[in-house]
């Protein structure tokens, strides 16, 4: 009976977790409650124990702070990373190394290349190609088909 009641208390803590989030929906201009609210997302994201919403949250936070933070000058940055928790400020760090990794892949362009946009064949035609291309490849042609 124990071991049921123990069970039925641990399902109910994590589907009514339905606890408004303590991290804010925007990254706060302070940069002091910035460093706070990053390091409360980490220990969140960090603890197992943590309810899936309130890991959600963390995340979605991380994220805001990321692109906020990239678009930031370098002093900007620094500044944050400078007052976090070891923890949180690898984690920010590996973020902001990432998000400036990928804008150097590809330069932004000034106008939209030169595409022509034309209707797909029908679904029927579709589906016969993909079948064909499926069996001469020993491909599924789902596969093929979500490409």
């Amino acid at each position: 009976m124990s071991f049921l009641l123990a069970f039925l208390t641990a399902l109910a803590s994590v589907i009514g977790s339905s606890q408004p989030s303590i991290l804010p929906s925007t990254v706060p201009a302070n940069r002091a409650q910035l460093r706070a609210d990053v390091d409360l997302a980490q220990r969140i994201i960090d603890d197992p124990s943590s309810p899936p919403n309130a890991v959600a949250s963390a995340g979605q936070f991380e994220q805001l702070t990321t692109i906020t933070l990239a678009r930031e000058p370098l002093a900007g940055r620094r500044a944050t990373l400078a007052g976090l928790t070891g923890p949180a400020a690898s984690g920010l760090r590996a973020n902001l190394d990432a998000a400036a990794a990928l804008s150097r892949l590809v330069t932004p362009r000034k106008s939209l290349p030169p595409w022509r946009i034309v209707a797909p064949p029908a679904p029927g035609s579709l589906l016969a190609y993909f079948k064909a291309a499926g069996s001469r490849f020993g491909v599924p042609w789902q596969y093929l088909a979500a490409i």
